[in-house]
């Protein structure tokens, strides 16, 4: 645990330098997983900091100590001091921030860092990001485009197998079948994939208690939607009833 915490005094006879959080997590003081009080007056901060001192190869240490609540970021009392009013969206600790510390010359990994100098910093880094939030999500779409694109492209380029042929079904489904809602049962990844999406077998209760078994192609990203125990929508053949999509 780093023992400066919180102290208002800098040390005297310490080196001058600056403190990069490369790695962070903050965390109530409560312990692992908790939020603390309705109004933290401090966070426990685990990170590991990259320090540069003029003069000296920069180095790297891992630690917990008591930070300010503003490291977190969106929280309740988010200004510089606990029982500030946040007036603008705060970001909390950002890697790309030199924070003013000072070093002990005879043990490096102690250090003390002027929290609210740290926060001043920090208020146009949250700013500029803020401000940038339009572009960054453009950036995202186009990123999200070009995977689209390679996996058209690797579709193209493929034989066309039963998984393959299950994934123009899907989209049969989607445009013409009939919509309908169904509790999943189980969900079970069968080890196969689809241009690199993992194939699941769900079992599936529908309306009125008839069970189903359907395979379906799902990325991990929306799994969390089809959780045994979930209520979801279901697309299902006009001419086969147990022909089945997701929702």
């Amino acid at each position: 645990m780093g023992d400066m915490g919180l102290l208002r005094r800098r040390p005297r006879g310490w080196l001058p330098g600056h403190a990069f959080a490369v790695h962070h997590r903050s965390r109530g003081r409560g312990g692992v997983g908790s939020e603390g009080p309705e109004f933290e007056t401090s966070r426990d901060l685990d990170v590991e900091w990259e320090i540069r001192v003029d003069g000296r190869e920069p180095y790297r240490f891992s630690e917990t100590r008591k930070a300010p609540v503003w490291v977190s970021g969106g929280r309740t009392g988010g200004g510089k001091s606990w029982y500030s009013v946040r007036l603008r969206r705060e970001y909390g600790l950002m890697s790309s921030v030199a924070l003013p510390c000072v070093v002990d010359p005879d043990n490096p990994h102690a250090i003390w860092i002027d929290w609210d100098a740290a926060y001043e910093l920090h208020r146009p880094a949250w700013k500029d990001y803020t401000e940038r939030a339009p572009e960054r999500r453009a950036a995202e779409r186009e990123r999200l485009e070009r995977e689209d694109a390679a996996v058209i492209a690797r579709a193209e380029a493929q034989p066309v197998d039963a998984d393959t042929s299950a994934l123009t079904d899907v989209a049969r489904l989607y445009a013409l079948g009939i919509t309908g809602s169904a509790a999943v049962v189980s969900a079970t990844d069968t080890g196969r994939a689809a241009f690199g999406v993992p194939i699941w077998r769900f079992e599936l209760e529908l309306d009125g208690g008839r069970r189903v078994t359907m395979e379906q192609a799902v990325p991990p990203r929306s799994l969390e939607l089809y959780r045994a125990g979930n209520k979801i929508t279901v697309y299902s053949d006009p001419i086969d009833p147990d022909a089945l999509a997701l929702g």
